[in-house]
């Protein structure tokens, strides 16, 4: 059998191989880093009402594992909030839609090189930078 016939197949091999290591390691980050326990905790609700505002490639830290660098996309609601992956990195990462009266604690805080917002809810505390913390900042005056 010649060489050349076989390079489709090792091809396709290595592409399913990438996309099954890619799902774990998604999976991984979601169940270490937080978004899993975020997501159980603040899911997507029915909202009836359409997003007010959007604020794409923003970073959430959840912790040093769950460091989600430029690649959420933010919405606004009247109700709340909704934290949601990229296309790329949103398998095994629910929505999370946070209601502005289930933020207790909403402070400004620097993160490493980030400035942005802290907010605490009864389940979870995430730090968001971008030109959404600015808009979260508005919202409570800070």
């Amino acid at each position: 059998m010649e060489l050349w016939l076989l390079i489709p197949g090792i091809i396709v091999m290595f592409f399913a191989a990438f996309t099954i290591l890619w799902m774990l390691v998604l999976a991984m980050i979601s169940s270490f880093g937080g978004w899993k326990k975020a997501s159980r905790e603040h899911p997507k609700r029915n909202i009836t009402s359409s997003i007010v505002e959007q604020y794409s490639f923003q970073s959430v830290i959840f912790n040093m594992i769950g460091n989600y660098r430029s690649c959420i996309n933010v919405f606004f609601y009247p109700e709340g909030i909704e934290l949601k992956p990229i296309f790329i990195f949103s398998f095994f990462h629910k929505p999370i839609f946070i209601l502005w009266n289930e933020m207790q604690n909403v402070t400004r805080k620097g993160f490493l090189f980030y400035k942005g917002i802290n907010i605490k809810t009864h389940a979870i505390e995430i730090f968001i930078s971008g030109q959404s913390a600015e808009k979260i900042a508005e919202r409570f005056s800070l």
